[in-house]
């Protein structure tokens, strides 16, 4: 090739490479300002010109293709960045991150550990033992002409031994309605009964065999009391949360109807001999009612219940008990269960 050819070449040649550079520099601080918006960057990419100016001109021929961002290595090495390996995405992140969403989407929302508002409604159930006071004559009657044999040692003639009991089990529910935050109206039944299976203590029947009867007496009441809870009942975070308290302990009163039935059957003595008849009473009373428990907290609308009641309740007997006193009602009743609240 001639002089003139090369000197063309030559010509040429240093006019591409001074273009290149003074795009270069022309095209890196622009670059370093929109993505890193500061000068430091804007330095890097002068840094980078001159680097670039300096070096010899690549062809296109021997460009070097481009990577995948999953064909970097964890150094960011081999055509990759320095110190950037793992923060480009990948597609197999891409899919994880879709099926992560998609399960959140359709995982159903948890229940939240607190309430909407107080609660005004509340059911409760409970089993009790009504302990009878047995405070009138016909208990006292009952227990010197019957006994009832519970062991070996029991004496008939002896007054202590043998007693009826007359402590029944039994079952009680109450509706209420909060009309202020610590204050409930309630509504209640309960019902109880007792069975004493005896024998005459000072007869004996013509065959040596004990003379013997049933002896049996329910009760069942209904009655309205308030309860007053003694500590907060819970408390409210913000317009709507409620959050319920542990421990609610409580007192009330209240007042009711108690209707009793009375039925002991079997064989009796008279002045005529040994015979079998049915004597039965019932009637109703009104009681009032004492009492005090507290609510103990199991889930946000389930406690458990514990109450003690103290009764005061008394009745006519018919005329299968003539001359008897009114019978005594009344007594201790202690119960658990559970209360629902809404």
């Amino acid at each position: 090739m001639g002089k003139s050819a090369c000197w063309k070449h030559g010509i040429r040649t240093c006019v591409r490479a001074a273009a290149w550079g003074l795009a270069g520099t022309l095209a890196a601080p622009a670059a370093a300002w929109a993505s890193d918006g500061g000068p430091s960057a804007a330095a890097d990419a002068d840094s980078a010109a001159v680097v670039h100016r300096s070096a010899p001109a690549t062809p296109r021929a021997a460009a070097a293709p481009a990577r995948l961002p999953e064909q970097l290595d964890d150094a960011g090495s081999a055509g990759g960045w320095p110190g950037q390996a793992g923060r480009l995405p990948t597609p197999s992140s891409y899919s994880g991150r879709r099926e992560a969403a998609a399960a959140q989407r359709q995982a159903p929302p948890a229940d939240p550990d607190f309430l909407f508002g107080q609660p005004r409604v509340s059911v409760g159930v409970r089993g009790l033992l009504h302990r009878a006071r047995a405070g009138s004559d016909f208990y006292d009657f009952a227990n010197e002409q019957l006994f009832v044999p519970r062991s070996a040692d029991d004496d008939p003639k002896n007054p202590a031994h043998g007693l009826l009991n007359f402590d029944a089990p039994g079952i009680d529910f109450d509706f209420g309605y909060g009309v202020a935050s610590r204050l409930d109206v309630r509504f209640g039944l309960a019902y109880n009964e007792s069975r004493n299976a005896s024998e005459l203590r000072n007869f004996i029947g013509s065959d040596g065999l004990p003379i013997e009867q049933s002896t049996a007496l329910s009760q069942i009441e209904v009655r309205a009391e308030v309860a007053v809870a003694l500590t907060p009942r819970g408390r409210a975070i913000g317009q709507y949360a409620w959050i319920p308290s542990r421990v609610v302990p409580y007192a009330g009163a209240g007042i009711g109807f108690v209707r009793y039935d009375l039925e002991q059957s079997g064989e009796f003595v008279d002045d005529l001999g040994l015979f079998e008849d049915i004597y039965a009473s019932n009637d109703s009373g009104m009681g009032i009612h004492l009492f005090g428990g507290a609510d103990i907290g199991m889930t946000r609308r389930l406690f458990l219940n514990v109450e003690i009641r103290h009764v005061r309740a008394s009745a006519t007997l018919a005329r299968d008990f003539e001359g008897f006193d009114p019978i005594d009602l009344g007594g201790l009743r202690i119960g658990g269960g559970v209360r629902f609240v809404f």
